[in-house]
């Protein structure tokens, strides 16, 4: 069974952000972080889109609609973004054992040079 508040301190604890530093951020108090987190209390819609915001995620993860975490494109360039697509689908069917295929390392090669632009 789902348990928000466990997602919720998982990710908190995954940014750094104590529930102190977390409260100041959504300007709310550090007992309704801590409200949150035991589920006591639930987080109000706009709260949980700050929420998404500063931990990074989906509403869909936060939620728990989706049990694996999307990967946050809004910061990447068009060009990094194309090769993590081409990433995923090189890697989408390979074989655990069979090694990697030059094209896949090739993609690996330009994941790299993309992101240390």
């Amino acid at each position: 069974m789902f348990d928000f508040g466990e997602r919720l301190k998982g990710l908190r604890k995954e940014k750094g952000y104590s529930q102190k530093k977390l409260a100041a951020k959504l300007n709310v108090s550090q007992n309704t972080v801590l409200r949150w987190e035991n589920n006591y209390k639930s987080p109000t819609l706009h709260n949980l889109i700050e929420l998404s915001v500063l931990l990074e995620t989906s509403l869909d993860y936060l939620a728990g609609i989706e049990t694996k975490r999307p990967v946050i494109t809004e910061r990447l360039t068009q060009e990094q973004i194309t090769i993590l697509n081409m990433l995923a689908l090189e890697f989408q069917f390979r074989r655990k054992g069979s090694g990697l295929t030059q094209r896949q390392m090739n993609v690996l090669n330009e994941l790299i040079i993309a992101f240390t632009k």
